[in-house]
């Protein structure tokens, strides 16, 4: 199957340094909400979306692929991480369920929305976000 090069992708990770930014000086991680609880992931998520830009410049036909694969990884850290203290008995730590928070929900609308872009576009050729 041929994927077809999309524009948006590589702006979306470049603007990871601007999420990065916010994380570091704001204190508000709302890209890589899943790895919160692990600083040193946590970085290298923002690191390898950068790299995942430059590999959509340089080889614009993989930027579907590239973009769902990332953002299912997002996802499926987040869902980790949400529903990880729903499942673990330690006595010893106990810990709740994690609460709801802007921050999840913004960092899934980020993730979910450009993989349901990234999905559509590509697969099924709608040019911009019109329908045909």
């Amino acid at each position: 199957m041929r994927f077809r090069p999309l524009q948006w992708p590589q702006y979306y990770y470049f603007a990871s340094v601007i999420f990065l930014l916010i994380d570091w000086l704001a204190g508000a991680n709302v890209r890589a909400v899943g790895f919160a609880a692990y600083p040193t992931l946590r970085m290298t998520y923002y690191l390898a979306c950068l790299l995942f830009g430059l590999v959509i410049r340089l080889f614009p036909a993989w930027s579907a692929p590239v973009t769902l694969a990332e953002s299912t990884l997002n996802i499926t850290a987040l869902m980790i991480s949400v529903l990880t203290p729903l499942y673990t008995f330690d006595i010893e730590n106990p810990s709740g369920p994690m609460t709801a928070s802007p921050q999840l929900a913004i960092n899934f609308m980020i993730s979910g929305t450009a993989a349901g872009l990234a999905w559509y576009q590509s697969f099924y050729a709608i040019p911009g976000l019109q329908s045909r």
